[in-house]
C-alpha cells in the first residue's frame, strides 16, 4: 500500500466522502445530494453538533459564571473545565459531524470545498439551537440571568480595561489560529491525538486571555448566554472577527501552504521522472568498444 509523504496533503476519507468526490461538481449549495445516504447522515450530524454545541457552551458559560466578580485565581480552573470539554466533545462527537461547534470553523471548510451549502445550513442551525439550549438550561438552574450567565464583557489587563479594537484583532487572529489547528490536526491526519490537540490550545486561550475576553473565537459561545441574558453591549466584537479571521486569514495561507507543498510535489516528480530516465538511456546506451586496459602495457622488438 501506497503511503503519502507529510507535505501531500492526504485528505482522508470522512463521512462525506473523499475531497476529489468533493470536486465532482461545482454546485456550493448540495454538492452530496447525489448520495444516497446524505440526508440520514445530515440528520445525525446536526443532532452530534447540537450535543456538542450545547456541552461546549454550557460548561463553558458555567465556568465563566463562576468567575465573575469574583477573585481572578479561579481562571485556572474555569480554563481547564474549557479544556476537558472540549477535550469530550471532540472526541465523542468528531466520528459523526467533524466536531465543528463554531460557526466560523463550518463556514471555513466551505470555502474549501469540504462541506455544501446545505450543510453549513443546518449545522448553523444546530449551533444556534445547542447554544440557546444551554444557556437556558444554565439560566434555570441559577435561578435568573442576574450572574450574566457566562455572557462575555470587556475584561481588564494590568487593571486597565481592554478596548474594544484590541480585542477585535485578538478574535480575529485567535479565529484564524483556531482553524488551522483544527484543519490540520483533525481533518489532515497529521497528529494520533487530535481531539487531545484541539482541546489543549481552546484551554490555552482560555488561560492566556480569559481576564481579558472571556470566551474564546466561538459565535456559538457569545450568541445564547448574550440574548437570554440581555447582554449586547460590544456585540460585534464577538459576532465578526471570527469569521474575519478564518476567511481573509486561515483559508489564504492553508491555500498558499498547499500550492508550495503541490509545487514541491511537482518538483520532486520530476526529478524521479529524470533520474529513471537517465538509467534507461545508460542501459540501453551501451559502449561499441570495450575500454582499454590501464596502465597500457607495450613490448619492445
Amino acid at each position: 500500500m501506497a503511503t503519502n509523504r507529510p507535505w501531500e496533503y492526504p485528505f482522508a476519507p470522512n463521512v462525506l466522502g473523499t475531497r476529489d468526490q468533493l470536486r465532482r461538481k461545482h454546485n456550493l449549495i448540495s454538492d452530496y445530494s447525489w448520495r444516497a445516504d446524505y440526508v440520514p447522515w445530515l440528520v445525525r450530524a446536526a443532532l452530534a453538533e447540537f450535543l456538542g454545541t450545547t456541552l461546549i457552551v454550557f460548561f463553558g458559560a458555567a465556568a465563566v459564571a463562576s468567575i465573575q466578580g469574583k477573585s481572578e485565581g479561579l481562571t485556572t480552573g474555569a480554563a481547564l473545565a474549557g479544556l476537558f470539554i472540549d477535550f469530550v466533545a471532540v472526541s465523542t462527537f468528531s466520528p459523526i459531524s467533524g466536531a465543528y461547534f463554531n460557526p466560523a470553523v463550518v463556514l471555513g471548510y466551505w470555502f474549501l470545498r469540504m462541506n455544501d451549502g446545505v450543510t453549513v445550513i443546518v449545522l448553523w442551525i444546530a449551533q444556534t439551537l445547542g447554544s440557546f439550549a444551554a444557556a437556558g438550561l444554565l439560566a434555570l438552574l441559577l435561578g435568573g440571568t442576574g450572574t450574566g450567565i457566562g455572557a462575555p464583557v470587556l475584561g481588564t489587563i494590568f487593571g486597565k480595561q481592554v478596548t474594544w479594537w484590541s480585542v477585535f484583532i485578538l478574535e480575529t487572529l485567535l479565529g484564524a489560529a483556531s482553524f488551522i489547528v483544527i484543519l490540520y490536526n483533525y481533518n489532515l491526519n497529521f497528529s494520533p491525538y487530535p481531539a487531545l490537540v484541539i482541546g489543549s490550545f481552546s484551554g490555552a486561550i482560555e488561560l492566556a486571555v480569559r481576564t481579558a475576553i472571556s470566551i474564546g473565537p466561538n459565535v456559538a459561545r457569545w450568541l445564547g448566554p448574550a440574548v437570554i441574558s440581555g447582554t449586547y453591549k460590544n456585540w460585534y466584537v464577538w459576532v465578526f472577527p471570527p469569521f474575519i479571521g478564518v476567511v481573509l486569514l486561515a483559508v489564504p495561507v492553508f491555500l498558499f501552504d498547499l500550492w508550495l507543498r503541490r509545487e514541491q510535489r511537482t518538483a520532486l516528480r520530476q526529478r524521479e521522472q529524470q533520474e529513471r530516465r537517465t538509467k534507461k538511456y545508460k542501459k540501453q546506451v551501451a559502449p561499441t568498444h570495450p575500454p582499454p586496459p590501464y596502465p597500457l602495457e607495450y613490448k619492445w622488438s
